[in-house]
């Protein structure tokens, strides 16, 4: 006889259908970080460029804020260089809106997933959450903000030089102006007030 509850089951569930009705048992719960105000959560994520600016810079961080979705992008010569991003970006924060960042999220770089790198954040006065983990539903908004931005990137520095098949040693002086126009331009996000920008939900 087939049986009708788990309970007759001596297999734990999910390691069979149920029953054959191909039912499985739901995902735990996972408390999200409450988002509430301008430096409760940022993401931040890290892009490889490969051709080196006229700094010499060659990667980039970028961190968004959850709350404002406002954008913040430091050039680095290599990736060792993001300890010194969250520090400034956390100085910066302060600075201008006199809020503490309570959470840093970042992509699972090697070297983010260490002890040592989370004690250094801490050390900065913030929380460090390293991967896809914590049910954040803002885990993504740093990876699809590179997409965009350096979509940006590419096209002003296509209209300045011409050039349609390299990026070209003044990449770093376009990014800051496509997070110049992302930050000033109105927001579409259902978080931000209609007619708003990123610029003026951040400095509220």
């Amino acid at each position: 006889p087939v049986p009708t509850a788990w309970a007759d089951l001596d297999v734990p569930p999910c390691t069979v259908c149920s029953a054959a009705t191909l039912r499985r048992s739901a995902y735990a719960r996972v408390k999200k970080y409450g988002v509430k105000e301008v430096g409760d959560l940022i993401v931040g994520d890290v892009k490889s460029v490969g051709v080196a600016s006229i700094g010499g810079n060659k990667v980039f961080a970028l961190f968004v804020d959850a709350r404002s979705t406002r954008k913040f992008l430091y050039p680095m010569r290599d990736r060792t260089g993001i300890l010194l991003a969250i520090e400034r970006l956390l100085a910066q924060i302060k600075a201008d809106t006199g809020r503490e960042v309570r959470c840093v999220h970042l992509d699972a770089d090697p070297i983010h997933n260490t002890p040592k790198f989370e004690l250094a954040v801490n050390k900065l006065g913030a929380a460090l959450l390293v991967g896809s983990g914590g049910g954040h539903a803002e885990v993504s908004l740093a990876e699809r903000g590179i997409g965009v931005l350096w979509g940006i990137t590419v096209r002003i520095l296509h209209h300045v030089t011409g050039e349609r098949d390299e990026v070209g040693r003044l990449w770093v002086g376009a990014a800051r102006e496509a997070v110049y126009i992302h930050n000033n331009t109105p927001s579409k996000s259902v978080h931000i007030p209609a007619g708003l920008t990123p610029s003026e939900v951040y400095f509220q």
